[in-house]
């Protein structure tokens, strides 16, 4: 059985080109950028926009401060003010892999209606 490659061995800000360096347990390194982090925000009033279909990104999209939590995961304070996320490592684990959607919230559906 493999083991879970999170919490990671190192994680950095490359402020200059807007991406969140993490290299996992397992050696493997994961680049994700600024942008799709804020676009991806995993808060409970952002994931109320996106059900609703309103855009996220309203700003920079630059991360100004960071956050150690431990074996939880990472706080991001962006820019634009919002700092409301703890982007957990699982998640940002999938997140840079591409899995997103299945990790993040897989009972949500789109046939929610607002009225």
């Amino acid at each position: 059985m493999e083991s879970l490659p999170f919490p990671p061995s190192a994680v950095q800000l490359h402020k200059q080109d807007c991406l969140l360096e993490i290299v996992w347990l397992n050696g493997t390194h994961s680049l994700i950028e600024f942008a799709d982090l804020r676009r991806h925000c995993v808060c409970a009033s952002c994931q109320a926009k996106k059900i609703v279909g309103i855009p996220l990104e309203k700003g920079s999209c630059e991360i100004v401060n960071l956050e150690l939590l431990g074996r939880e995961g990472l706080q991001l304070d962006f820019a634009d003010g919002h700092r409301q996320s703890i982007y957990s490592w699982p998640y940002l684990f999938a997140f840079s892999r591409g899995n997103i959607d299945e990790h993040l919230f897989p009972y949500l559906d789109n046939s929610i209606q607002i009225l």
